[in-house]
């Protein structure tokens, strides 16, 4: 029997890192370990979907499904063609195994399906399941520090005021409801949730948890210089919400990342203090997540042996729920829209020079005679 290994994220749980280890040992893993991380093709119009070994290449997860399965789902295409999309893609991918006989997949986008749920999608995955073992990799982080990740990452570019944007998020985050879910509709599938907190990982590290509890490595991986994508300070990301699109999204050098990416680690390299505001932002979350949350949290760490008393600490000092509406002042810009402009600008600036800083040394001229 075949293995199919499912890296499903979810959101800022490390994947970056995760993919970025992956992709600069797959050549090992496929010698060494007999894992074939795999690379997407086909699934466009007529063209079947097709797994291959992965080998070279910047972008090691597997988005192309999770696109088309998007689309048609946006697009309100009924149970069927949405069944038929994902039997074409685990047939794919049951072909994929029977080859390779221990397969990977990788994208942070496969862990929407399974918290939503999508139906067509883990019924296909059952199925699959009962020719193959299928283990899925799920990493979810406290929701108090989940939900102020997702916002510092993409959820202050949305438009959206705070308060409604961390309620709307929040519905996501019911970690048990998934894990009791996927357990009664995919009963086959091995589904592995496992606690994105620095003292609950392996070695206090997101790699090495999934090379030794994921992978059943008996050796941990070398993770220095591995860590991905850390993210932009909360004041930073506040002054942010209003900036012109293409100080984030362009890229900031040719072959490098894209902007918003390169800023995180700078940023938070600069060691700014945190504003109170920020401060009381968290301990707000804190306590909205333990009074949402922590009961059916600590079922799941019951269930699945987790070594903690809770999971979002607690209780809150007053016991009562924090009232999300307070983001909208805590999170809003506490600048005038003069110093607004001159950040911005300042960071064009900066995006300008740091191009420049990369481009590569024009080639020498060789010129003949003396």
């Amino acid at each position: 029997m075949a293995e199919i290994l499912i890296h499903a994220g979810t959101p800022k749980t490390g994947s970056s890192s995760i993919q970025k280890w992956l992709r600069l040992h797959v050549n090992a893993l496929r010698e060494d370990h007999g894992v074939h991380v795999l690379s997407e093709t086909g699934g466009d119009g007529d063209e079947p979907y097709r797994f291959e070994s992965f080998t070279r290449g910047l972008m090691v997860h597997a988005n192309r499904f999770l696109v088309a399965y998007a689309t048609i789902h946006d697009a309100g295409a009924d149970a069927v063609r949405r069944a038929a999309l994902c039997d074409q893609w685990a047939a794919a991918l049951g072909d994929a195994a029977r080859r390779h006989g221990r397969v990977l997949l990788t994208a942070e986008g496969f862990a929407v399906l399974f918290h939503r749920p999508e139906l067509p999608f883990l019924h296909a995955l059952e199925r699959l399941a009962r020719e193959h073992t299928v283990r899925v990799a799920y990493y979810v982080r406290p929701q108090h520090t989940a939900i102020e990740a997702r916002w510092r990452e993409w959820g202050f570019r949305t438009g959206m005021e705070p308060s409604a944007w961390a309620a709307k998020e929040a519905d996501d985050l019911c970690y048990w409801e998934t894990y009791a879910q996927v357990r009664e509709i995919a009963p086959s599938v091995r589904f592995a949730v496992r606690p994105f907190r620095r003292d609950l990982l392996a070695a206090g590290d997101v790699i090495v948890d999934f090379a030794t509890h994921f992978l059943g490595f008996a050796q941990a991986p070398d993770t220095r210089g591995l860590w991905e994508n850390p993210g932009l300070p909360i004041d930073l990301v506040t002054l942010l919400r209003g900036a012109p699109a293409e100080l984030l999204d362009r890229p900031a050098a040719p072959r490098e990342g894209w902007r918003q990416g390169v800023l995180g680690p700078i940023a938070q390299g600069w060691a700014v203090p945190e504003s109170p505001e920020s401060g009381e932002a968290r301990e707000l979350l804190r306590r909205y997540a333990y009074a949402r949350y922590e009961v059916s949290n600590l079922r799941l760490v019951a269930e699945l042996g987790w070594p903690t008393e809770h999971f979002v600490p607690g209780p809150a000092p007053d016991g009562d729920a924090a009232d999300l509406g307070a983001l909208d002042r805590l999170w809003a810009p506490r600048a005038d829209a003069t110093a607004l402009a001159y950040l911005y600008a300042a960071l064009g600036a900066m995006w300008e020079h740091y191009a420049r800083s990369r481009e590569p040394a024009p080639a020498a001229t060789v010129r003949d005679g003396p």
